[in-house]
């Protein structure tokens, strides 16, 4: 059940990633805006938990919670347009390193087979770039890097709330936690509104909907299973299963050939799963 669960997040995470392909936004301040319309449906997702009782507890880490995921998102925007783009969701990726070492600082068993999963996980995700002529500098790796850092940060609360005693407060956590980032997105699109422009039309609209419905359920899962089961387990299993779907999806849907080194990280990809089970 579990398993299915992984393999189901590993699915939405690429419905996501099609969804924002297909909205081509372009721009920090369109990405920005883009940011805000899916952080206001994943909101909404939630609101009917709204009436539930909250404690400080949830209340405070769903705050630091909502400040890592929007300031994130933020660097990853900044980090895309500095520099270039595979290289920089590769770093992106990385998130799983850290939220990895902090389930070995909590006292996770750091079994062999895990160690080598998660190497080979990381592996593929290097494998799995395309050369690209965009320079990089100084401020692109500390915006690619930040948001690594950030994604990781957020992960980690998460696994922080559910080892509470408030954990059954997940979803009214979740909740404030995307209110807080939708409250901080909109001051972001005021501070980038000369940054470039955008059209608001029905494409945008209802692809930045879909983009917040999946994530709900992405995030909607994942906090469950982070009360559950081991982060040295479950987010290298997560990358894998991800990096499997998006070999599968964009030859699919943007008509990519995958290159050898692509097909290689596939085969590491899925070796990394198999090992992780043990």
């Amino acid at each position: 059940m579990n398993i299915a669960l992984l393999v189901c997040l590993g699915l939405l995470a690429n419905v996501k990633v099609l969804a924002q392909k297909k909205a081509n936004v372009t721009g920090v301040l369109g990405a920005v805006a883009f940011n805000n319309v899916i952080f206001m449906f994943t909101t909404l997702s939630f609101v009917v938990f709204l009436g539930t009782k909250v404690s400080p507890t949830t209340l405070i880490l769903s705050i630091l919670f909502g400040a890592a995921t929007v300031l994130y998102q933020l660097l990853f925007i900044l980090a895309i347009n500095k520099g270039p783009v595979s290289i920089s969701v590769l770093i992106s990726n990385f998130s799983v390193l850290p939220v990895s070492v902090y389930g070995l600082i909590c006292g996770e068993a750091a079994k062999p087979a895990r160690i080598i999963g998660l190497v080979l996980v990381l592996i593929s995700l290097a494998l799995n770039t395309r050369r690209e002529n965009k320079k990089a500098g100084a401020l692109w790796l500390l915006t690619a890097v930040g948001s690594a850092l950030l994604s990781g940060i957020g992960m980690i609360i998460l696994r922080i709330h559910q080892n509470t005693p408030y954990a059954a407060e997940r979803n009214v956590f979740l909740f404030y936690g995307y209110l807080f980032a939708t409250a901080v997105s909109v001051l972001l699109a005021l501070l980038f509104k000369n940054k470039g422009s955008f059209k608001i039309n029905k494409k945008f609209i209802t692809l930045g909907a879909v983009v917040g419905f999946v994530l709900a359920g992405y995030q909607f899962v994942l906090i469950w299973l982070s009360g559950l089961l081991d982060a040295t387990f479950m987010y290298p299993l997560i990358s894998g299963f991800t990096l499997l779907f998006n070999f599968v999806f964009s030859p699919l849907f943007f008509k990519e050939k995958l290159t050898p080194k692509q097909i290689t990280a596939a085969v590491l990809g899925t070796a990394a799963i198999l090992i992780l089970q043990f």
